[in-house]
This record gives C-alpha cells, structure tokens and sequence, in this order.
C-alpha cells in the first residue's frame, strides 16, 4: 500500500510539472508590434493597440490620467478595436457578430500580457511602461497609426 502511494505522489509530481513546463515552454512573451510587419495578419495590430490602450486605462486609472486624456485614450482603444472587427470581417472571418467576440477575447489576452508586463517593470524598477523599450515603442507605432490612418502602416502587415 505505501508502495502505491509513494508511485501515485510521484505520478503526481510528476504531472504537475510536465505541466508547469508545457506551460513555460509555449507561453510567448510580446515582440514589437513593428517587428511582426509581414507577418501579422491584418486586424492583429490594431487589435494590439486597442488592448495596448486598455491596459494603460486600467493601469493608470481616470484620476492618475485625468478626464481628458482618459477620454481620448478610451475612445482610440474603442476605435482601433470596432475597425479590427470590421477589417477582420471584411477578411472573410465570419460576420461581425462572429468576430467581434474573438476580437474581444485578444484584446483581452493582449492586454493582460501587457498588464503582467507593467507589474514587472514596476516591481523592478518603480516605474511600468516609462523606461520599457517595447512598450515605449509599441506605443509609438499606435499613435502613428492614429494620427496618420491606417493607409501607411497596415499594408506592411498581411495574413499568413
């Protein structure tokens, strides 16, 4: 009996970090959004920028970022956000009652990588996305994509 159980803790043991390892291996950390040109499919930037946005709303909060800048940062996340569901509409993912939740789920998901990132910097050095060269680039290549349109930054970015 204690046989078996000294073979199931070791089973389980063993299990748990096969899995903690698979976890470890497959997690990819985030690039630069201008490092993924041609390889990106079409809606992922603006996506990425959108949750970019939301996770600096949700860091910095309304009152640390005050009404103004609040408001215009909401409202560039909600627009590069509904022209990611039109464009991938437009693509041939389904309608936008289809894609919009996709979209909102990636959003979502890049917007905690973000967030996990923003603890880290801060944790390490007191500050979460001032210093980053990532962020302070990603940042960069969404504000031109704002300002300018989408014509010059979007068609170095396709599908697979």
């Amino acid at each position: 009996m204690i046989r078996l159980h000294k073979y199931l803790a070791a089973l389980v043991l063993t299990a748990i970090l096969a899995a903690s390892y698979a976890e470890a291996g497959f997690a990819k950390e985030l690039r630069p959004l201008d490092e993924l040109a041609g390889s990106a499919a079409p809606p992922y930037p603006l996506t990425r920028c959108g949750a970019l946005y939301q996770a600096v709303l949700e860091w910095a909060g309304e009152q640390r970022l005050g009404p103004d800048t609040w408001a215009t940062t909401d409202t560039l996340r909600e627009q590069f956000l509904t022209i990611a569901i039109l464009m991938a509409s437009t693509n041939g993912q389904g309608p936008v009652e289809q894609v919009a939740p996709t979209v909102a789920r990636d959003a979502r998901n890049i917007a905690d990588l973000y967030l996990e990132r923003f603890e880290k910097n801060y944790a390490a050095e007191g500050q979460a996305f001032g210093t980053d060269p990532l962020v302070q680039s990603d940042l960069s290549l969404c504000k031109e994509i704002a300002e300018n349109g989408s014509l010059t930054i979007l068609p170095h970015f396709r599908g697979d």
